[in-house]
Formats: C-alpha cells, sequence, structure tokens
C-alpha cells in the first residue's frame, strides 16, 4: 500500500473570484482521484499521517491520540497550504512554490516515487522545488 498524505487549508482573502474559488475548493479532490487512478493501491490522505511516520522530520504540528485502534495522526494544516508528501518527503508544496498545483504533474511525480522508492532509486529529481529527470527511470 502506498500512503500519499495532502496538508491543506483554505483561506480567504480579498480577491475571491469565483476561479480562485473553485481551485481551492477542486484541487484536493482531483490530485486525490488521479493519484488513485494512476497508482494502484494507493491511498490519499489529507491532514492526516500514518502513525508509521510520525519520525519524519516534515510531519510537525501533530495531534496525538492514544487510541490504539486510530492508524493516523491529523496534522494541524499551514495557513494558505496545501502540500504533498510521501514519506516524509515533499512532492509539492504550495507554500514554496507560490501556486496550485499541476494535477497531472503532481500525481506523475508520486507515480514516479511510488516506483523508485521501493528498488532504492534515486528520486529526488522528483520532489517539490526540482524539475522531473528526463533521463526516466533507474
Amino acid at each position: 500500500m502506498i500512503l500519499i498524505d495532502i496538508r491543506r487549508k483554505n483561506i480567504t482573502d480579498s480577491s475571491n473570484s469565483v476561479s480562485r474559488v473553485l481551485v481551492r475548493i477542486l484541487t484536493v479532490p482531483l490530485v486525490q482521484a488521479s493519484i488513485t487512478n494512476l497508482i494502484p493501491g494507493a491511498v490519499v490522505l489529507s491532514n492526516k499521517i500514518p502513525k508509521e511516520y510520525v519520525d519524519y522530520e516534515m510531519y510537525n504540528n501533530l495531534v496525538y491520540n492514544e487510541d490504539a485502534a486510530t492508524t493516523t495522526y491529523e496534522m494541524l494544516p499551514r495557513l494558505s497550504c496545501f502540500e504533498v508528501s510521501y514519506k516524509g518527503y515533499l512532492i509539492f508544496s504550495k507554500l514554496g512554490g507560490g501556486y496550485w498545483p499541476n494535477v497531472e504533474l503532481v500525481t506523475n511525480k508520486c507515480a514516479t516515487i511510488a516506483y523508485h522508492e521501493p528498488h532504492n532509486c534515486d528520486f529526488s529529481g522528483y520532489l517539490a522545488g526540482m524539475s522531473p529527470d528526463k533521463a526516466g527511470f533507474c
């Protein structure tokens, strides 16, 4: 099973045009659907991480719980945030880039990382702030 984490928080700003509101409302379900369609067995969590991810440095602002039946921790999202991560690796950050994601690009990055990671291949070129490596798979 592949777990992709999406952290988001909608904001209100003075320029709430219809297109801006639609982007904020539709981005998460579009990214979630695209990832689960492209990656068999992928599970996309929103504002949650699996408990086994707790030691990864990037996951902070967690709401801890002692319930053994609960397999996730909730995350408190940051203001104006939309981030996609996998096992502590940041794949996309609206905060870092200053723009909303290209759904196809983010989905393809997730699929590439999900392929590379179990094969111990370098996928650093697919992380946030990096351009996809044109050399292809290792």
